[in-house]
């Protein structure tokens, strides 16, 4: 349900409090519009981030409130359940819906998907954790790679594991504790 908020300086004013934040844009020197909000985390402190994918009020009421909720989680230690998902399943769907449209090199994604899925493949996101990507670094020096390209594919397995968190798939990425 969309809330209306109030705005805090009058009719045309460019700032809508709502009570648990506040919404406001700004143009840039360009003439750009930037959305921002602004609100008050768990520990009491203040937030400000500007919202760089809004295109409208709307948009940025909805990033509000997001944050907001994921601030209140992380205050009551609320776990939303995740979809129970398989590496192969979102090795898919990341090559799909995202390494082909926004990636040129997305021959060399699917090429690292294919190998880490070899390896990772079987594994729920869940049970994937740092010490079980060190197996999977040490299998490949022991295959003879260059350690410049297990970083490569490396930076796959984490950015997957990104999209997957932004997909409500994963709560954590594991790839974050690794050394590369």
């Amino acid at each position: 349900m969309f809330m209306k908020g109030r705005s805090a300086l009058g009719k045309n004013s460019k700032r809508w409090n709502y009570g648990f934040g506040t919404i406001y844009v700004r143009k840039t020197k360009g003439g750009n519009v930037r959305w921002y909000i602004d609100y008050k985390n768990g520990e009491g402190s203040r937030v400000r981030k500007i919202i760089p994918q809004a295109q409208s009020r709307e948009e940025a009421l909805i990033a509000l409130q997001e944050e907001v909720r994921k601030g209140f989680d992380k205050e009551h230690q609320v776990k939303r359940k995740t979809r129970k998902m398989i590496f192969s399943d979102v090795a898919k769907e990341y090559l799909e819906n995202y390494a082909k449209i926004n990636n040129l090199a997305w021959k060399r994604v699917e090429g690292c998907l294919k190998v880490l899925c070899g390896f990772f493949g079987g594994y729920f996101l869940s049970e994937i954790s740092p010490y079980l990507i060190e197996k999977y670094k040490a299998k490949r020096l022991k295959d003879r790679l260059k350690p410049s390209s297990i970083n490569r594919e490396l930076s796959v397995l984490k950015r997957a594991f990104n999209l997957a968190i932004n997909w409500e798939m994963a709560d954590q990425n594991p790839v974050q504790k690794v050394r590369f």
